[in-house]
């Protein structure tokens, strides 16, 4: 296995010890397999030699590929032109970077041009036979993954979990000069944006669609939509839905979501499991649609239909429609639809 750790020399974070503990990450990842060929990249200015000892038997100084090589400021274009022609030169099967600005801004943009996949903020890695096995936190820090790493993959990796690799005493330098990319196109600069007001969440909408995985095919959303415009509410779903990515994350309602409170909720399509239940547990009104009559949602719900729910929200929606169109302002009211 051939292993690479990268860092770049005009960064304050990028010194001795950072280089030291990707090194050392190195020689863990390649315990794996029999053994590992390592080696660290680094790009420097073109200034004098980056400061020694090095952590790694053999030495790629890129001169001229640092981020801070461009005539006018951040040039992140000069390091992943040099990191292009370095990985097609050599194929490394890992490509290591510290998990801090430089190290994620760099390590995206080179799996997005060499299609290497890309894993962020690694904590630890550990051999499993001839395999490696990434560690990565998942809920917000409260549980941990494992996941085997395929190769080639470039990984940033949390470093204080790492003991750094001893200076090796007489290390091989290769010194290459780093293709001139012209930083005019690519320079980052601060930029002033307006502010624009933020969407209102599920915790203010006072009337919210609730999707089951009953009820997430393509046209099945697309009702849910339709039938919340025409009551002026919002579209949410149950965690499985939004795991399908049918609804962002922001719109999952249950215990790992959002608990929400309008004064109406449609449900349709879902079974009721608990830890959904315990997110619509705050609704003025719950109504619920699913074809079983014995579905654990109908134990949570004021009202309940057993029916299909997509002929439900197309008949839902044609009565707002039309009532609507009739000048019936209380068509789109939460508190006529819950007291109908």
């Amino acid at each position: 296995m051939r292993i690479v750790g990268i860092v770049d020399a005009s960064c304050p974070g990028h010194g001795g010890d950072t280089a030291a503990r990707l090194m050392g990450a190195a020689a863990r990842a390649g315990a794996c397999g029999g053994g590992a060929e390592a080696s660290l990249w680094c790009m420097a200015d073109g200034g004098p030699a980056p400061r020694r000892p090095w952590p790694a038997g053999r030495v790629v100084i890129a001169e001229g590929a640092s981020a801070a090589a461009g005539a006018s400021g951040h040039c992140p274009e000069a390091p992943l032109k040099a990191l292009e022609a370095l990985v097609r030169e050599h194929r490394p099967d890992l490509l290591l970077f510290p998990a801090d600005r430089a190290g994620r801004e760099l390590a995206v943009r080179l799996s997005a041009r060499a299609g290497i996949p890309c894993s962020l903020d690694v904590p630890d890695l550990a051999p499993d036979g001839d395999r490696l096995l990434l560690f990565r936190e998942i809920y917000n820090g409260n549980l941990e993954a494992v996941f085997p790493c395929e190769t080639p993959h470039i990984l940033t990796l949390r470093l204080s979990g790492f003991e750094p690799a001893a200076p090796f005493a007489d290390p091989e330098i290769v010194r290459v000069r780093a293709e001139a990319g012209g930083d005019a196109p690519c320079v980052c600069r601060n930029v002033l944006v307006e502010a624009v007001e933020p969407e209102k969440g599920l915790e203010d909408a006072g009337l919210v669609v609730v999707c089951g995985a009953g009820f997430a095919s393509e046209s099945a959303m697309e009702q849910a939509n339709a039938l919340a415009g025409a009551l002026g509410g919002v579209v949410a779903g149950t965690r499985p839905v939004g795991i399908d990515g049918r609804v962002p994350p922001s719109r999952i309602v249950g215990i790992s979501g959002t608990q929400i409170q309008p004064r109406l909720c449609l449900v349709l399509g879902a079974s009721g499991a608990r830890a959904f239940a315990v997110g619509i547990y705050g609704s003025a009104c719950i109504v619920g649609v699913n074809t079983d009559a014995q579905a654990p949602l109908f134990k949570s719900c004021d009202a309940a239909a057993v029916c299909d729910a997509g002929e439900f929200a197309r008949a839902l929606t044609d009565i707002v429609s039309s009532k609507g169109k009739r000048g019936g302002a209380d068509a789109r009211d939460p508190r006529r639809m819950s007291q109908g």
